[in-house]
Protein backbone atom coordinates (compact mmCIF):
# COMPACT_ATOMS: atom_id res chain seq x y z
CA UNK A 1 0.00 0.00 0.00
CA UNK A 2 1.09 3.80 -0.66
CA UNK A 3 1.85 5.87 2.21
CA UNK A 4 -0.20 8.55 2.71
CA UNK A 5 3.12 10.82 2.59
CA UNK A 6 3.83 9.10 -0.49
CA UNK A 7 0.32 9.79 -2.21
CA UNK A 8 0.44 13.76 -1.08
CA UNK A 9 3.82 14.21 -3.18
CA UNK A 10 2.70 12.23 -6.17
CA UNK A 11 -0.14 14.49 -6.51
CA UNK A 12 1.35 17.40 -5.71
CA UNK A 13 4.05 16.42 -8.94
CA UNK A 14 1.09 15.63 -10.86
CA UNK A 15 -0.56 18.62 -10.57
CA UNK A 16 2.69 20.91 -10.91
CA UNK A 17 2.93 18.73 -14.35
CA UNK A 18 -0.33 20.17 -15.50
CA UNK A 19 -0.41 23.64 -14.22
CA UNK A 20 3.21 23.81 -16.27
CA UNK A 21 1.58 22.26 -19.38
CA UNK A 22 -0.92 25.00 -19.16
CA UNK A 23 1.04 27.45 -18.89
CA UNK A 24 3.17 26.64 -21.79
CA UNK A 25 0.06 26.33 -24.01
CA UNK A 26 -0.74 30.01 -22.83
CA UNK A 27 1.94 31.20 -23.78
CA UNK A 28 2.26 29.76 -26.83
CA UNK A 29 -1.06 30.98 -27.35
CA UNK A 30 -0.98 34.74 -29.10
CA UNK A 31 -3.94 36.92 -26.55
CA UNK A 32 -5.50 39.55 -28.31
CA UNK A 33 -8.28 40.97 -26.55
CA UNK A 34 -9.23 43.56 -29.69
CA UNK A 35 -9.89 40.40 -31.44
CA UNK A 36 -11.99 38.54 -28.94
CA UNK A 37 -14.19 41.94 -28.71
CA UNK A 38 -15.04 41.95 -32.45
CA UNK A 39 -15.56 38.12 -32.47
CA UNK A 40 -17.96 38.50 -29.43
CA UNK A 41 -19.10 41.67 -31.66
CA UNK A 42 -19.92 39.33 -34.81
CA UNK A 43 -22.04 36.50 -33.25
CA UNK A 44 -23.90 39.03 -31.64
CA UNK A 45 -24.06 40.13 -35.25
CA UNK A 46 -25.43 36.89 -36.40
CA UNK A 47 -27.90 36.47 -33.37
CA UNK A 48 -29.48 39.74 -34.39
CA UNK A 49 -29.85 38.46 -38.13
CA UNK A 50 -31.49 35.20 -36.75
CA UNK A 51 -33.92 37.07 -34.50
CA UNK A 52 -34.43 39.26 -37.10
CA UNK A 53 -35.46 36.16 -39.32
CA UNK A 54 -37.45 35.14 -36.66
CA UNK A 55 -39.72 37.87 -36.17
CA UNK A 56 -37.65 38.09 -32.43
CA UNK A 57 -37.74 42.42 -32.39
CA UNK A 58 -37.20 41.97 -28.14
CA UNK A 59 -33.74 39.33 -29.28
CA UNK A 60 -32.62 41.41 -31.96
CA UNK A 61 -32.49 44.75 -30.07
CA UNK A 62 -30.94 43.01 -27.01
CA UNK A 63 -28.13 41.26 -29.61
CA UNK A 64 -27.81 44.59 -31.16
CA UNK A 65 -27.10 46.66 -27.72
CA UNK A 66 -24.38 43.57 -27.02
CA UNK A 67 -23.00 44.43 -30.54
CA UNK A 68 -22.88 48.18 -30.03
CA UNK A 69 -20.84 47.68 -26.57
CA UNK A 70 -18.84 45.07 -28.22
CA UNK A 71 -18.20 47.34 -31.19
CA UNK A 72 -17.27 50.17 -28.62
CA UNK A 73 -14.25 47.84 -26.68
CA UNK A 74 -12.57 46.62 -30.24
CA UNK A 75 -12.88 50.29 -31.57
CA UNK A 76 -10.61 50.95 -28.99
CA UNK A 77 -8.37 47.95 -28.49
CA UNK A 78 -7.72 48.51 -32.10
CA UNK A 79 -7.02 52.03 -31.25
CA UNK A 80 -9.54 53.41 -33.98
CA UNK A 81 -8.69 56.82 -34.66
CA UNK A 82 -11.72 59.43 -33.29
CA UNK A 83 -12.85 60.90 -36.68
CA UNK A 84 -12.99 57.59 -37.94
CA UNK A 85 -15.49 55.82 -34.98
CA UNK A 86 -19.38 55.93 -35.41
CA UNK A 87 -22.02 54.58 -33.04
CA UNK A 88 -23.86 51.93 -34.50
CA UNK A 89 -27.52 52.82 -35.30
CA UNK A 90 -29.47 51.24 -32.49
CA UNK A 91 -33.27 50.23 -33.16
CA UNK A 92 -35.98 47.58 -33.20
CA UNK A 93 -36.61 45.46 -35.97
CA UNK A 94 -40.02 46.23 -38.01
CA UNK A 95 -39.63 43.56 -40.70
CA UNK A 96 -36.78 40.96 -42.18
CA UNK A 97 -35.26 43.33 -44.23
CA UNK A 98 -32.25 44.22 -41.96
CA UNK A 99 -31.29 40.63 -41.69
CA UNK A 100 -29.19 40.51 -44.84
CA UNK A 101 -27.15 43.88 -43.89
CA UNK A 102 -26.49 42.27 -40.39
CA UNK A 103 -24.90 38.85 -42.13
CA UNK A 104 -22.80 41.36 -44.09
CA UNK A 105 -21.63 43.00 -40.83
CA UNK A 106 -20.78 40.15 -39.27
CA UNK A 107 -18.69 38.90 -41.92
CA UNK A 108 -16.68 42.14 -41.77
CA UNK A 109 -16.09 42.05 -37.95
CA UNK A 110 -14.49 38.15 -38.58
CA UNK A 111 -12.29 39.63 -41.52
CA UNK A 112 -11.53 42.66 -38.84
CA UNK A 113 -10.88 40.19 -36.36
CA UNK A 114 -8.56 37.94 -38.56
CA UNK A 115 -6.62 41.04 -39.24
CA UNK A 116 -5.96 42.53 -35.61
CA UNK A 117 -4.80 38.53 -34.69
CA UNK A 118 -2.42 38.59 -38.29
CA UNK A 119 -1.47 42.22 -36.79
CA UNK A 120 -3.00 44.06 -39.94
CA UNK A 121 -4.08 46.87 -38.13
CA UNK A 122 -4.89 48.89 -41.51
CA UNK A 123 -6.70 46.35 -42.63
CA UNK A 124 -8.56 45.65 -39.39
CA UNK A 125 -9.90 49.09 -39.51
CA UNK A 126 -11.40 49.25 -42.70
CA UNK A 127 -12.96 46.07 -42.49
CA UNK A 128 -14.19 48.07 -39.37
CA UNK A 129 -15.58 50.52 -41.12
CA UNK A 130 -17.61 47.95 -43.42
CA UNK A 131 -19.13 46.78 -40.78
CA UNK A 132 -20.22 50.20 -39.43
CA UNK A 133 -21.65 50.47 -42.87
CA UNK A 134 -23.47 47.52 -42.92
CA UNK A 135 -24.97 48.18 -39.74
CA UNK A 136 -26.30 51.57 -41.08
CA UNK A 137 -27.35 49.79 -43.96
CA UNK A 138 -29.35 47.31 -41.58
CA UNK A 139 -31.11 49.84 -40.26
CA UNK A 140 -31.82 52.13 -43.63
CA UNK A 141 -33.50 48.88 -44.78
CA UNK A 142 -35.96 48.64 -42.10
CA UNK A 143 -39.25 50.00 -41.90
CA UNK A 144 -43.14 48.85 -41.94
CA UNK A 145 -43.29 48.94 -45.43
CA UNK A 146 -41.39 47.52 -47.47
CA UNK A 147 -42.82 45.47 -50.35
CA UNK A 148 -41.80 47.43 -53.49
CA UNK A 149 -44.87 47.56 -55.06
CA UNK A 150 -46.30 49.55 -51.98
CA UNK A 151 -43.52 51.33 -51.31
CA UNK A 152 -44.03 53.31 -54.84
CA UNK A 153 -47.66 53.31 -54.33
CA UNK A 154 -47.03 55.31 -51.56
CA UNK A 155 -44.65 57.45 -52.92
CA UNK A 156 -47.09 58.32 -55.88
CA UNK A 157 -50.03 58.97 -53.20
CA UNK A 158 -47.92 61.53 -51.58
CA UNK A 159 -46.88 63.24 -54.79
CA UNK A 160 -50.43 63.35 -55.76
CA UNK A 161 -51.74 64.49 -52.36
CA UNK A 162 -49.12 67.08 -52.13
CA UNK A 163 -50.07 68.48 -56.23
CA UNK A 164 -53.49 68.49 -55.19
CA UNK A 165 -52.90 70.63 -51.70
CA UNK A 166 -50.30 72.99 -53.90
CA UNK A 167 -53.84 73.80 -56.22
CA UNK A 168 -55.93 74.57 -52.47
CA UNK A 169 -56.67 78.21 -52.02
CA UNK A 170 -56.60 77.70 -48.59
CA UNK A 171 -53.09 76.10 -48.42
CA UNK A 172 -52.08 78.68 -50.95
CA UNK A 173 -49.43 80.48 -48.30
CA UNK A 174 -47.56 77.62 -47.54
CA UNK A 175 -46.54 76.36 -50.97
CA UNK A 176 -45.49 80.32 -51.30
CA UNK A 177 -42.92 79.78 -49.04
CA UNK A 178 -42.33 76.04 -49.77
CA UNK A 179 -42.96 74.62 -52.88
CA UNK A 180 -44.42 71.59 -53.98
CA UNK A 181 -40.65 70.43 -54.98
CA UNK A 182 -39.15 71.13 -51.69
CA UNK A 183 -41.71 69.20 -50.04
CA UNK A 184 -41.18 66.22 -52.44
CA UNK A 185 -37.92 65.94 -51.16
CA UNK A 186 -39.15 66.57 -47.43
CA UNK A 187 -42.58 64.08 -46.81
CA UNK A 188 -40.59 61.19 -48.10
CA UNK A 189 -37.63 61.93 -45.78
CA UNK A 190 -40.50 62.12 -43.29
CA UNK A 191 -41.97 58.74 -44.19
CA UNK A 192 -38.41 57.28 -43.68
CA UNK A 193 -36.98 58.68 -40.63
CA UNK A 194 -40.39 57.74 -38.76
CA UNK A 195 -39.62 53.84 -40.28
CA UNK A 196 -42.92 53.78 -42.62
CA UNK A 197 -40.32 53.48 -45.63
CA UNK A 198 -37.35 52.12 -45.84
CA UNK A 199 -34.41 54.94 -46.62
CA UNK A 200 -32.65 51.99 -49.19
CA UNK A 201 -34.24 49.75 -51.04
CA UNK A 202 -33.52 48.25 -54.40
CA UNK A 203 -36.24 49.89 -56.43
CA UNK A 204 -35.09 53.28 -55.47
CA UNK A 205 -31.96 52.44 -57.61
CA UNK A 206 -34.20 51.02 -60.26
CA UNK A 207 -35.63 54.35 -60.93
CA UNK A 208 -32.85 56.29 -60.95
CA UNK A 209 -31.13 53.82 -63.54
CA UNK A 210 -33.68 54.10 -65.46
CA UNK A 211 -36.46 56.92 -65.23
CA UNK A 212 -33.37 59.46 -64.87
CA UNK A 213 -32.40 59.05 -68.42
CA UNK A 214 -35.91 58.66 -69.46
CA UNK A 215 -36.79 62.23 -67.49
CA UNK A 216 -34.10 63.90 -69.29
CA UNK A 217 -34.45 62.89 -72.82
CA UNK A 218 -38.55 63.80 -72.10
CA UNK A 219 -38.00 67.33 -70.67
CA UNK A 220 -35.00 68.36 -73.06
CA UNK A 221 -36.90 67.06 -76.04
CA UNK A 222 -39.28 70.33 -76.46
CA UNK A 223 -36.13 73.02 -76.14
CA UNK A 224 -37.05 75.79 -78.90
CA UNK A 225 -33.21 76.56 -78.77
CA UNK A 226 -33.58 79.27 -81.80
CA UNK A 227 -36.49 80.77 -79.32
CA UNK A 228 -33.84 81.17 -77.14
CA UNK A 229 -31.05 82.69 -79.48
CA UNK A 230 -33.81 85.35 -80.42
CA UNK A 231 -33.76 86.63 -77.04
CA UNK A 232 -30.60 88.55 -77.62
CA UNK A 233 -26.92 89.31 -76.80
CA UNK A 234 -28.00 91.05 -72.86
CA UNK A 235 -29.95 87.79 -72.51
CA UNK A 236 -28.12 84.95 -72.89
CA UNK A 237 -24.35 86.88 -72.18
CA UNK A 238 -25.54 87.45 -68.76
CA UNK A 239 -27.30 83.91 -68.18
CA UNK A 240 -23.87 82.92 -69.18
CA UNK A 241 -22.43 85.17 -66.72
CA UNK A 242 -24.53 83.49 -64.19
CA UNK A 243 -23.52 80.15 -65.22
CA UNK A 244 -19.45 80.94 -65.23
CA UNK A 245 -20.43 82.78 -61.52
CA UNK A 246 -21.79 78.91 -60.64
CA UNK A 247 -19.13 77.57 -61.82
CA UNK A 248 -16.39 79.93 -59.70
CA UNK A 249 -18.24 80.22 -56.93
CA UNK A 250 -18.07 76.39 -56.60
CA UNK A 251 -14.67 76.38 -57.09
CA UNK A 252 -13.52 79.83 -54.68
CA UNK A 253 -16.44 78.46 -51.92
CA UNK A 254 -14.73 75.13 -51.74
CA UNK A 255 -11.45 76.84 -51.17
CA UNK A 256 -12.18 79.28 -48.83
CA UNK A 257 -15.31 77.36 -46.66
CA UNK A 258 -14.28 73.63 -47.44
CA UNK A 259 -12.19 73.22 -44.44
CA UNK A 260 -15.43 74.24 -42.29
CA UNK A 261 -17.63 70.73 -43.92
CA UNK A 262 -17.44 68.16 -42.08
CA UNK A 263 -15.05 65.43 -42.19
CA UNK A 264 -16.73 62.36 -43.12
CA UNK A 265 -17.79 63.32 -46.45
CA UNK A 266 -14.49 63.21 -47.82
CA UNK A 267 -14.38 62.48 -51.35
CA UNK A 268 -18.42 62.93 -51.35
CA UNK A 269 -17.78 66.84 -50.41
CA UNK A 270 -16.68 67.59 -53.95
CA UNK A 271 -19.31 65.26 -55.71
CA UNK A 272 -21.64 66.53 -53.99
CA UNK A 273 -21.05 70.13 -54.68
CA UNK A 274 -20.99 69.21 -58.18
CA UNK A 275 -24.33 67.88 -58.03
CA UNK A 276 -24.82 71.19 -56.24
CA UNK A 277 -23.72 73.19 -59.36
CA UNK A 278 -25.64 71.48 -62.00
CA UNK A 279 -28.74 71.87 -59.75
CA UNK A 280 -27.77 75.84 -59.54
CA UNK A 281 -27.57 75.94 -63.26
CA UNK A 282 -30.22 73.99 -64.70
CA UNK A 283 -32.65 72.68 -62.11
CA UNK A 284 -33.72 69.91 -60.06
CA UNK A 285 -33.03 67.19 -62.82
CA UNK A 286 -29.15 68.41 -63.21
CA UNK A 287 -29.05 67.83 -59.35
CA UNK A 288 -30.24 63.93 -59.85
CA UNK A 289 -28.21 63.66 -63.31
CA UNK A 290 -25.30 64.56 -61.81
CA UNK A 291 -25.46 62.64 -58.65
CA UNK A 292 -26.28 59.99 -60.56
CA UNK A 293 -23.43 60.42 -63.09
CA UNK A 294 -20.98 60.81 -60.29
CA UNK A 295 -22.44 58.63 -57.97
CA UNK A 296 -23.01 60.85 -55.22
CA UNK A 297 -24.12 59.16 -51.89
CA UNK A 298 -27.56 59.97 -51.23
CA UNK A 299 -26.82 61.04 -47.62
CA UNK A 300 -24.62 63.75 -48.84
CA UNK A 301 -27.68 64.90 -51.24
CA UNK A 302 -29.74 64.77 -49.20
CA UNK A 303 -27.86 67.32 -46.86
CA UNK A 304 -27.36 69.55 -49.98
CA UNK A 305 -31.15 69.66 -50.20
CA UNK A 306 -30.75 72.15 -47.13
CA UNK A 307 -28.21 74.21 -48.90
CA UNK A 308 -30.30 74.48 -52.28
CA UNK A 309 -33.60 75.14 -51.11
CA UNK A 310 -32.52 77.69 -48.26
CA UNK A 311 -29.75 79.39 -50.11
CA UNK A 312 -31.86 79.20 -53.66
CA UNK A 313 -35.13 80.58 -52.37
CA UNK A 314 -33.68 83.44 -50.10
CA UNK A 315 -31.43 84.61 -53.32
CA UNK A 316 -35.03 84.76 -54.71
CA UNK A 317 -36.79 86.60 -52.47
CA UNK A 318 -34.24 89.32 -53.30
CA UNK A 319 -34.28 89.00 -56.95
CA UNK A 320 -38.14 89.48 -56.09
CA UNK A 321 -37.70 93.05 -54.46
CA UNK A 322 -35.60 94.45 -57.74
CA UNK A 323 -38.68 94.77 -60.23
CA UNK A 324 -40.16 97.81 -58.32
CA UNK A 325 -36.50 99.39 -58.60
CA UNK A 326 -36.47 98.51 -62.00
CA UNK A 327 -36.08 102.23 -63.62
CA UNK A 328 -34.07 103.49 -60.95
CA UNK A 329 -31.33 100.96 -61.48
CA UNK A 330 -31.28 101.01 -65.15
CA UNK A 331 -31.18 104.82 -65.05
CA UNK A 332 -27.76 105.03 -62.60
CA UNK A 333 -26.25 102.39 -65.12
CA UNK A 334 -27.04 104.03 -68.28
CA UNK A 335 -28.59 101.00 -69.17
CA UNK A 336 -29.82 100.84 -72.99
CA UNK A 337 -33.20 99.29 -72.52
CA UNK A 338 -34.36 98.92 -76.35
CA UNK A 339 -33.46 95.40 -76.09
CA UNK A 340 -35.56 94.63 -73.12
CA UNK A 341 -38.40 96.59 -74.84
CA UNK A 342 -37.64 94.42 -78.07
CA UNK A 343 -37.46 91.24 -76.15
CA UNK A 344 -40.83 92.25 -74.19
CA UNK A 345 -42.40 93.41 -78.03
CA UNK A 346 -41.58 89.55 -79.30
CA UNK A 347 -42.83 87.64 -76.18
CA UNK A 348 -46.22 89.28 -76.70
CA UNK A 349 -46.37 88.97 -80.24
CA UNK A 350 -45.10 85.43 -80.08
CA UNK A 351 -47.94 82.76 -80.60
CA UNK A 352 -49.06 80.91 -77.42
CA UNK A 353 -48.25 76.98 -77.22
CA UNK A 354 -51.70 75.38 -77.62
CA UNK A 355 -51.08 71.92 -76.18
CA UNK A 356 -53.50 69.29 -77.33
CA UNK A 357 -55.32 66.28 -75.92
CA UNK A 358 -52.28 63.10 -75.73
CA UNK A 359 -53.27 60.24 -78.29
CA UNK A 360 -52.15 56.86 -77.58
CA UNK A 361 -49.87 57.15 -80.57
CA UNK A 362 -48.57 59.87 -78.91
CA UNK A 363 -47.52 58.47 -75.56
CA UNK A 364 -46.33 55.41 -76.63
CA UNK A 365 -44.19 57.07 -79.16
CA UNK A 366 -42.14 59.24 -76.02
CA UNK A 367 -41.84 56.27 -74.12
CA UNK A 368 -40.42 54.84 -76.99
CA UNK A 369 -37.84 57.82 -77.49
CA UNK A 370 -37.27 58.06 -74.26
CA UNK A 371 -36.51 54.37 -73.93
CA UNK A 372 -34.27 54.25 -77.07
CA UNK A 373 -32.39 56.87 -76.37
CA UNK A 374 -31.87 55.52 -72.44
CA UNK A 375 -30.96 52.11 -74.22
CA UNK A 376 -28.54 53.17 -76.85
CA UNK A 377 -26.33 55.24 -74.15
CA UNK A 378 -26.06 52.79 -71.37
CA UNK A 379 -24.68 50.25 -74.75
CA UNK A 380 -22.34 52.72 -75.92
CA UNK A 381 -21.35 54.17 -72.59
CA UNK A 382 -19.21 50.57 -71.29
CA UNK A 383 -17.33 51.19 -74.35
CA UNK A 384 -15.83 54.83 -73.74
CA UNK A 385 -12.90 55.53 -71.77
CA UNK A 386 -12.75 56.82 -68.41
CA UNK A 387 -11.26 59.58 -67.11
CA UNK A 388 -10.47 59.37 -63.03
CA UNK A 389 -13.13 59.67 -60.47
CA UNK A 390 -15.90 62.49 -61.96
CA UNK A 391 -16.48 60.51 -65.66
CA UNK A 392 -16.60 56.84 -65.29
CA UNK A 393 -19.76 54.71 -67.22
CA UNK A 394 -22.51 56.32 -65.71
CA UNK A 395 -21.36 60.26 -66.43
CA UNK A 396 -21.40 59.09 -69.80
CA UNK A 397 -24.57 57.83 -70.13
CA UNK A 398 -25.89 61.22 -68.43
CA UNK A 399 -23.85 62.93 -71.05
CA UNK A 400 -24.81 60.71 -73.64
CA UNK A 401 -28.76 61.46 -73.05
CA UNK A 402 -28.36 64.85 -72.96
CA UNK A 403 -26.66 65.23 -76.09
CA UNK A 404 -29.28 63.03 -78.08
CA UNK A 405 -31.97 64.78 -76.47
CA UNK A 406 -30.91 68.10 -77.32
CA UNK A 407 -30.09 66.95 -80.88
CA UNK A 408 -33.87 65.16 -81.28
CA UNK A 409 -34.92 68.93 -80.35
CA UNK A 410 -34.28 70.01 -83.99
CA UNK A 411 -36.45 67.31 -85.54
CA UNK A 412 -40.26 67.07 -85.99
CA UNK A 413 -39.74 64.98 -82.73
CA UNK A 414 -40.36 68.14 -81.18
CA UNK A 415 -43.47 68.36 -81.81
CA UNK A 416 -44.72 65.86 -79.41
CA UNK A 417 -43.87 68.62 -77.01
CA UNK A 418 -47.57 69.78 -77.11
CA UNK A 419 -48.86 66.15 -76.64
CA UNK A 420 -47.08 66.67 -72.72
CA UNK A 421 -43.49 65.26 -73.27
CA UNK A 422 -42.36 68.11 -70.43
CA UNK A 423 -45.12 67.16 -68.18
CA UNK A 424 -44.55 63.69 -68.32
CA UNK A 425 -40.89 64.14 -67.71
CA UNK A 426 -41.72 66.48 -64.89
CA UNK A 427 -44.21 63.67 -63.31
CA UNK A 428 -40.80 61.80 -63.39
CA UNK A 429 -38.64 64.07 -62.39
CA UNK A 430 -41.14 64.35 -59.29
CA UNK A 431 -40.29 60.46 -58.51
CA UNK A 432 -36.77 61.20 -58.77
CA UNK A 433 -37.06 63.64 -56.27
CA UNK A 434 -39.34 61.60 -53.96
CA UNK A 435 -36.40 58.72 -54.17
CA UNK A 436 -33.85 61.20 -52.99
CA UNK A 437 -35.70 62.17 -50.13
CA UNK A 438 -36.44 58.99 -49.04
CA UNK A 439 -32.99 58.04 -48.60
CA UNK A 440 -32.59 61.35 -46.04
CA UNK A 441 -31.78 61.41 -42.58
CA UNK A 442 -32.61 63.96 -40.05
CA UNK A 443 -29.25 64.35 -38.25
CA UNK A 444 -27.30 64.96 -41.07
CA UNK A 445 -29.42 67.98 -41.14
CA UNK A 446 -27.67 68.90 -38.04
CA UNK A 447 -24.32 68.84 -40.29
CA UNK A 448 -25.88 71.73 -42.40
CA UNK A 449 -24.48 75.15 -41.26
CA UNK A 450 -21.19 74.91 -42.28
CA UNK A 451 -22.46 74.01 -45.67
CA UNK A 452 -24.84 76.78 -45.79
CA UNK A 453 -22.00 78.99 -45.09
CA UNK A 454 -20.41 77.48 -48.22
CA UNK A 455 -23.48 77.70 -50.26
CA UNK A 456 -24.02 81.42 -49.22
CA UNK A 457 -20.30 82.51 -50.52
CA UNK A 458 -21.16 80.66 -53.64
CA UNK A 459 -24.11 82.31 -54.25
CA UNK A 460 -22.25 85.81 -53.45
CA UNK A 461 -19.30 84.81 -56.35
CA UNK A 462 -22.09 84.13 -58.75
CA UNK A 463 -24.30 87.83 -57.95
CA UNK A 464 -20.33 89.61 -58.18
CA UNK A 465 -19.60 87.85 -61.40
CA UNK A 466 -23.30 89.13 -62.57
CA UNK A 467 -22.64 92.70 -61.28
CA UNK A 468 -19.30 92.75 -63.73
CA UNK A 469 -21.07 91.42 -66.57
CA UNK A 470 -24.41 93.52 -66.31
CA UNK A 471 -21.50 96.76 -66.03
CA UNK A 472 -19.86 95.82 -69.14
CA UNK A 473 -23.63 95.29 -71.14
CA UNK A 474 -24.61 98.09 -69.53
CA UNK A 475 -27.86 95.83 -69.86
CA UNK A 476 -31.09 96.60 -67.49
CA UNK A 477 -31.40 94.66 -64.12
CA UNK A 478 -34.38 92.85 -65.70
CA UNK A 479 -31.87 90.43 -67.56
CA UNK A 480 -29.55 89.94 -64.60
CA UNK A 481 -32.47 88.90 -62.56
CA UNK A 482 -33.95 86.45 -64.70
CA UNK A 483 -30.62 85.28 -65.69
CA UNK A 484 -29.54 84.87 -62.16
CA UNK A 485 -33.39 82.99 -61.72
CA UNK A 486 -32.69 80.49 -64.71
CA UNK A 487 -29.43 79.29 -63.14
CA UNK A 488 -30.00 79.10 -59.77
CA UNK A 489 -34.08 78.53 -59.29
CA UNK A 490 -34.57 76.42 -62.71
CA UNK A 491 -37.81 76.65 -64.62
CA UNK A 492 -40.06 76.59 -61.87
CA UNK A 493 -38.65 80.10 -60.33
CA UNK A 494 -37.18 81.75 -63.89
CA UNK A 495 -40.59 82.47 -64.72
CA UNK A 496 -41.60 84.13 -61.46
CA UNK A 497 -39.26 86.54 -61.33
CA UNK A 498 -39.71 87.49 -64.97
CA UNK A 499 -43.20 88.05 -64.42
CA UNK A 500 -42.35 90.36 -61.30
CA UNK A 501 -41.12 92.66 -64.05
CA UNK A 502 -44.05 92.52 -66.86
CA UNK A 503 -46.36 89.71 -67.15
CA UNK A 504 -45.44 88.80 -70.65
CA UNK A 505 -41.92 88.54 -70.13
CA UNK A 506 -42.83 85.20 -68.14
CA UNK A 507 -41.88 83.08 -71.05
CA UNK A 508 -38.03 84.75 -71.49
CA UNK A 509 -37.51 82.88 -67.77
CA UNK A 510 -38.95 79.82 -68.97
CA UNK A 511 -36.62 79.63 -72.53
CA UNK A 512 -33.22 80.76 -70.38
CA UNK A 513 -34.27 78.18 -67.79
CA UNK A 514 -34.53 75.58 -70.10
CA UNK A 515 -31.31 76.67 -71.45
CA UNK A 516 -29.80 76.45 -68.12
CA UNK A 517 -31.06 72.50 -68.03
CA UNK A 518 -29.31 71.66 -70.76
CA UNK A 519 -25.77 73.15 -69.68
CA UNK A 520 -26.70 72.24 -66.03
CA UNK A 521 -25.27 68.56 -66.49
CA UNK A 522 -22.37 70.01 -68.33
CA UNK A 523 -21.50 72.67 -65.36
CA UNK A 524 -22.16 70.21 -62.97
CA UNK A 525 -19.74 67.69 -64.42
CA UNK A 526 -17.18 70.32 -64.67
CA UNK A 527 -17.43 71.65 -61.48
CA UNK A 528 -16.52 67.99 -60.11
CA UNK A 529 -13.26 67.68 -62.55
CA UNK A 530 -11.91 70.82 -61.13
CA UNK A 531 -12.69 70.11 -57.65
CA UNK A 532 -11.14 66.29 -58.02
CA UNK A 533 -8.37 67.87 -59.24
CA UNK A 534 -8.21 70.51 -56.07
CA UNK A 535 -9.15 67.38 -53.50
Amino acid sequence: MISARAFSRRAALALLLVLGANAAVLAQEPQSPASSSLERAASFARTAASAVRSVDAAAARGALIELAEALARGAEELELPASARRAPVLFTPRSSAPAPALENAAQALERAALAQRSGDRKRAHAALGEAFDALESAHAHDAWITDPTAVLALLAAALALLHWLGRQPSWQRLFAVLPVIAWAYFVPTILSNTGLLPREAGLYRAIKELVLPCCLVLLILGADLRAIARLGKPALFLFLGGTCGIVLGAVLSFLAVGWMVPRDLGEELWKGLAALAGSWVGGAANFLAVGAALEVAPSTLSRLVVVDVVVSYLWMAFLLTLPAREKELDARLGADRRALDEVRRRVEDAPEARPRPAETRDLLALAAVALVVTALARAIAPALPTFGGAFGRSTWVVALVTTAAIGLSFTPLRRLESAGASRLGTALLYLLVACIGVGASFASFLEAPALLALGFVWIGVHAAVLWLVRRWLRAPIFFAAVGSMANVGGPASAPVVAAGFHPALAPVGALLAVLGMILGTYAGLLVGQILAALS
